[in-house]
């Protein structure tokens, strides 16, 4: 194809370029002259993309309602649980976050995965094993735990989402990490 510019560069926001494009069969056919960052994207990578945002989403969700079952518990006042407890609400505003920003970097999006996750295990961690987590993490305790495991539907879904998306997360970052050293 051989192409010929028939106007100059347009004014005003209504205006775009166009070129003349000479087909295989000799008719003359006007292109738009679009930049670089108009041009579509290719669906396998918007898929690419979008590959996390589903355990993103179940992230958030599972942390606020983690969040909000603990809410009107007097754990919020504990030196340990009310900062495991305000954590998994940042946590849950992280994973919102890691969804927008995976559109526009994956990295920047997996980054923020990764963080949310660590962020929220603690709270997951207290949930399903509270003896052993008040074991190793210590602090004043006004009542110890008694249990040593605890079954809760949203701490159990939290808590594989979040190594779900540790996975997947670091899978993303190690693969950029390869290509930039190649």
């Amino acid at each position: 194809m051989k192409w010929k510019a028939t106007s100059p560069a347009g004014i005003g926001p209504f205006t775009e370029r166009r070129h003349r494009c000479l087909s295989r069969n000799g008719r003359p056919e006007l292109k738009p002259n679009l930049p670089q960052s108009a041009k579509p994207v290719p669906m396998h990578e918007i898929i690419g993309k979008a590959k996390p945002t589903p355990a993103y989403l179940l992230g958030a969700i599972a942390a606020f309602k983690s969040f909000i079952d603990l809410t009107d518990t007097e754990l919020v006042g504990g030196s340990v649980t009310g900062l495991t407890i305000d954590l998994a609400a940042i946590g849950a505003l992280l994973f919102l976050a890691a969804i927008a920003a995976t559109f526009i970097r994956r990295k920047a999006g997996a980054i923020t995965g990764i963080l949310a996750a660590l962020i929220c295990l603690p709270l997951y961690t207290y949930r399903l094993f509270p003896r052993p987590f008040a074991r190793i993490v210590g602090g004043v305790w006004a009542v110890p735990p008694t249990m040593d495991f605890s079954y809760h539907p949203w701490s159990v879904a939290g808590a594989l989402t979040s190594i779900l998306v540790l996975c997947l997360c670091a899978g993303t970052v190690l693969a950029q990490v390869s290509r930039t050293e190649v």
